[in-house]
């Protein structure tokens, strides 16, 4: 059975728990109830006399007897999210094949499978026209369209319009008629707005390979539409007749948990801090940090101003931002929350007055303040008990509606080139983070891993990089480039 959460999309390695929308075993000889576990049963329908789904002992069995009329299919009533980021789990678990008791079908009819279907409706056409959704169809080709002895992993438009993503051929499990050999199966399936993965314990492939398989719609060519996904079994077969049968079944949305403090810093490196703040060359550092006054209680706040530009109001906005930071960097390494609450009384206030930054560059300031911004509110929250959950529903609007609505953020992108992409491009990490947005942090790395204006793939093996040879420019791009890094580093991103 499958017991842990993997996070597979492009990230990762984010910490995940799966909110479980369907748990159901099977077990109340109903299926169309489920009694004892989550979720309020299947849907089932047969066509033709013989066919059966029934539900006895803690499994449900589809039975296609006789000849290829017989069809006998199951969906779950609950849907899970396939939009996300993180998208959905589902799985069937305890996956038996045994012949029918009445094997007397020899026609060339097989469509047994389950997947991830787009409607719940069932109809008697459905099992050879499922409609949209990723589908792993069982040792034959009769739905798929692959060779005989094939196990198939595709994707079905709403047309019927099939996708191959990944094909196999089970080194145990055999359903052809010239023996039926069973292997009971643990099928993982996942759907997300972006990618796909699909993974089957209990047997294995070409000789003990994994059958682990994922990729992005992107890459497969395709372009699902598929917002909603049902858990979805059927079976219609002959020579052999089989019975299909599930032990368990669950559907869960999967959440992925972001780290605070976890913008350039985390609580571990604040902590290696504190350890040595009396030790060189942590000493001067932090007595540095001392002396620009910006770490006092009697920092005198500047602000706030409704708007911020390169050349509007920017130097008082940019002190307070560094004394934000400042200051809640003495927080945590006094432990006196005089200072963090003098730093959350800045945030807040700048957070509830400050509307829109003016078109005039301002984005260089959003970045390079931004890594005090963000740092800050980020020690504040994740460290600071006098810290509110009404605190952090004010700051996740402000970075909504005045940072990465600001025509200066430029994302998903394209960016500025060199060190003023970059500067977008951290102010908009920065929210990502902060806000727990699944779907900005996605933007913002596939953004990082192939905007070649200014971020990873404007750099050179020798250590060149976009704004090298000018001036002290190069030195702020390797700056912001080096902090978006080490973020991507807190939240599992390797």
């Amino acid at each position: 059975m499958f017991t842990r959460i993997a996070c597979w999309f492009a990230c990762a390695a984010l910490s995940a728990h799966a909110n479980v929308i369907v748990n159901d075993s099977f077990d109340d000889a109903a299926i169309g109830t489920n009694t004892h576990g989550l979720g309020t049963g299947f849907n089932s329908r047969v066509d033709s006399t013989g066919a059966a789904v029934t539900e006895a002992g803690g499994s449900v069995v589809l039975d296609s007897p006789t000849n290829g009329g017989r069809r006998a299919q199951i969906s779950s009533k609950e849907s899970a999210n396939t939009t996300t980021t993180s998208g959905a789990r589902f799985l069937f678990e305890d996956v038996n094949f045994a012949v029918s008791a009445d094997d007397s079908g020899d026609g060339t009819t097989h469509r047994t499978y389950v997947g991830v279907r787009s409607s719940s409706t069932l109809s008697n056409n459905s099992i050879s026209a499922p409609g949209e959704g990723f589908f792993l169809e069982f040792g034959f080709g009769g739905l798929s369209g692959n060779p005989a002895g094939t196990s198939t992993f595709f994707y079905n438009s709403a047309s019927n319009v099939k996708t191959t993503l990944a094909t196999w051929s089970f080194d145990t499990l055999s359903i052809l008629d010239s023996g039926v050999v069973n292997a009971e199966l643990d099928v993982e399936i996942r759907v997300s707005g972006t990618q796909w993965a699909v993974k089957v314990l209990g047997d294995t492939r070409n000789g003990g390979s994994a059958i682990d398989f994922s990729g992005t719609h992107a890459a497969s060519s395709i372009t699902p539409a598929i917002t909603t996904g049902f858990a979805y079994a059927g079976n219609q077969s002959e020579s052999p007749n089989l019975a299909l049968s599930l032990g368990r079944v669950e559907i869960a949305n999967v959440v992925f948990e972001f780290v605070h403090p976890g913008f350039g810093v985390s609580r571990a490196d604040l902590d290696h801090v504190k350890a040595r703040i009396n030790v060189e060359p942590w000493k001067t550092g932090y007595q540095d940090m001392l002396n620009t006054g910006k770490a006092d209680l009697s920092y005198v706040m500047r602000g706030p101003f409704v708007q911020v530009g390169r050349r509007i109001n920017n130097g008082e906005w940019e002190s307070d931002m560094e004394a934000v930071h400042c200051l809640a960097r003495r927080w945590y390494y006094t432990g006196d929350a005089a200072y963090a609450q003098k730093a959350r009384d800045i945030l807040i206030a700048w957070a509830t007055t400050h509307t829109n930054f003016a078109q005039d560059q301002a984005y260089l300031s959003m970045g390079y303040e931004g890594m005090h911004v963000f740092e800050g509110a980020e020690i504040l929250r994740g460290t600071w008990s006098g810290w509110t959950q009404s605190d952090t529903d004010t700051l996740k609007t402000y970075f909504e509606n005045v940072w990465w609505n600001s025509p200066e953020m430029a994302m998903p992108g394209p960016q500025r080139a060199a060190n003023q992409g970059m500067s977008q491009y951290l102010a908009a990490l920065g929210v990502a983070i902060f806000n727990d947005d699944e779907v900005k942090f996605a933007q913002c790395l596939h953004t990082f891993l192939t905007d070649a204006t200014a971020l990873l793939p404007s750099s050179l093996p020798n250590g060149q990089i976009g704004d090298s040879g000018r001036d002290s420019h190069d030195q702020g791009q390797l700056m912001l480039m080096v902090i978006a890094a080490e973020s991507f580093w807190k939240q599992g991103v390797d």
